[in-house]
């Protein structure tokens, strides 16, 4: 009984484990596939500790492609931050995702802190998603 019960925790823990891990479909098309997940991000050196929310693109051609988009996060009260335009450059089959320990903001959003009160991520929005194929 011992070792099911211990079974049964192990299942149930990699369950959680991989839950974590899945992406969602934001957008897809012929070309392109957009795909999103939250994540808690721990940066235990210098004390941060951050919900982002990641992204993943996928090119689902044999060419590469030039991807922009428009980047709205909303931190409610009317607050939008930053629709500047984002570029990332993919080549044929290539996937490019963002991670806890990455700098570009082309491949993660803020979501909010995890220790400390302060805005909060309400939704976001990837506007005006394009791809091009580059020759």
């Amino acid at each position: 009984m011992n070792k099911l019960l211990g079974l049964l925790v192990l299942i149930l823990s990699t369950c959680g484990i991989q839950a974590q891990d899945v992406w969602e479909t934001y957008f897809q098309d012929s070309q392109l596939k957009v795909e999103f997940r939250y994540a808690d991000c721990h940066d235990e050196a210098n004390g941060i500790h951050q919900q982002k929310v990641l992204l993943r693109f996928l090119n689902l051609t044999k060419s590469a492609l030039e991807v922009s988009y428009q980047r709205k996060p909303d931190y409610g009260e009317g607050y939008t931050s930053e629709t500047n335009l984002q570029h990332i450059r993919l080549g044929a089959n290539a996937v490019m995702e963002g991670s806890c320990t990455e700098k570009d903001k082309s491949l993660f959003l803020f979501s909010r802190h995890l220790n400390r009160q302060g805005r909060s991520l309400q939704r976001f929005e990837l506007a005006n998603i394009q791809a091009i194929i580059v020759k």
